[in-house]
């Protein structure tokens, strides 16, 4: 077990030469949290108690997000994953992924079913399935502040569409510390997307869906709701991109209740 702490005295792992930094909490069967883009592993303080009252619970900043290191190249989230897993030595666990997290834990439970006894996909991203987003006004202002460097600007944008409901002290905090990984290397999608292998998947799956979420993650909870075997559909009808935010109570209650009828 990696006993390494950077600076700040956050664990990290090595994973693929990166410095991974992590949060690891709580006793018995594992649930890995994977945060959304723009977010960081802050983002699951709602669910940290609780989720470790009852598993020992993992929350991890991918390449370049909060503590952890940036990749030296575009990099799939879902082979991070992997190697943390590997790192910590850990078989298997039920993966909770939100948005970009959510995409990367589609992906992961494909590649390796056998490492995941759960799948929950909160208003996930899925490889291989585009959409747009941001309007055409939305867009333009974003170019504008890309060829600025303005990088806080892009941030509030990013909060304008994906967090309509309004964003507090916190969320506008990791926004903006996320705010570097625009000039980063990026998370990509595995050669092989997931979006035509989704009758593939043969982990129990959750998919949560935000009422006032965008069109296009919408259309993918549909999706996924669909096409994936025995999977099951919650929507948080009072939720924009970030149910577990927006809807604490719920959404720890749904997830936990799920987790706790898969767990081994």
């Amino acid at each position: 077990m990696p006993a390494e702490a950077n600076v700040r005295g956050v664990p990290y792992a090595d994973v693929n030469g990166m410095r991974v930094c992590y949060d690891d909490a709580g006793a018995g069967p594992v649930v890995v949290l994977l945060h959304e883009g723009l977010m960081d592993r802050r983002m699951w303080e709602p669910q940290w108690a609780p989720f470790s009252e009852r598993f020992r619970t993992i929350r991890f900043d991918a390449p370049g997000f909060g503590d952890s290191e940036p990749a030296a190249a575009d990099y799939v989230l879902a082979d991070v994953l992997g190697g943390l897993l590997d790192a910590l030595e850990i078989e298997s666990a039920a993966i909770v992924g939100g948005s970009m997290g959510g995409k990367a834990a589609i992906d992961f439970a494909l590649a390796s079913p056998q490492r995941v006894c759960a799948l929950v996909a909160a208003v996930p991203g899925l490889s291989g399935f585009s959409f747009r987003a941001y309007s055409d006004e939305q867009s333009a202002r974003g170019e504008a502040m890309w060829a600025a460097r303005d990088l806080i600007g892009l941030a509030e944008l990013w909060l304008e569409v994906w967090a309509p409901l309004g964003a507090d002290e916190t969320l506008r905090t990791i926004a903006h510390d996320s705010a570097k990984t625009f000039e980063l290397p990026e998370e990509v999608d595995p050669p092989v997307p997931a979006a035509g292998r989704l009758g593939e998947l043969r982990v129990p799956t959750l998919v949560l869906e935000g009422g006032r979420d965008v069109e296009g993650i919408r259309q993918i909870c549909a999706k996924l709701a669909s096409e994936v075997p025995g999977a099951r559909l919650e929507v948080f009808a009072d939720s924009d991109h970030l149910p577990n935010y927006r809807e604490p109570e719920r959404f720890n209650g749904v997830v936990l209740g799920f987790l706790e009828e898969h767990s081994p």
